[in-house]
């Protein structure tokens, strides 16, 4: 006697692959999208501030890439985004590399709150 087959259609293989074959993390508490609420870097002169961002915006997505957003507030900027990896090896501390802009954050994870030396972050 043979044992029952198990017959799995083409679309519920399709489904297994996408979500368990994900690099990276996940569940990761990083995951999500935070908001700068203190900003401590040295910035000119309200006189000399036009060009400067406004504020910054980090999206994680679940692989650990995501973006880094700067804000202006000036009428017709559009925000400028660069993309971004985290480094989750060492959670919850976490090295952020934003490529485009050769920044690196190493930032630590509390909580709702994301502190990046100069830069800290809340959930949005």
């Amino acid at each position: 006697m043979r044992p029952p087959r198990i017959e799995l259609s083409a679309l519920a293989i399709l489904g297994l692959a996408f979500t368990a074959c994900e690099k990276g993390g996940g569940d990761d508490p990083i995951v999500g999208d935070w908001k700068a609420v203190h900003i401590d870097v040295d910035r000119p002169t309200e006189a000399d501030s036009y060009g400067y961002p406004d504020g910054y915006n980090l999206h994680i997505d679940d692989d650990l890439s995501g973006t880094f957003e700067e804000i202006f507030e000036f009428s017709g900027w559009e925000p400028e985004e660069s993309e971004l990896e985290v480094d989750a090896s060492k959670a919850p501390t976490y090295r952020i590399e934003v490529e485009e802009r050769g920044k690196t954050l190493e930032c630590t994870l509390s909580g709702d709150r994301l502190d990046c030396g100069d830069y800290v972050f809340e959930r949005d």
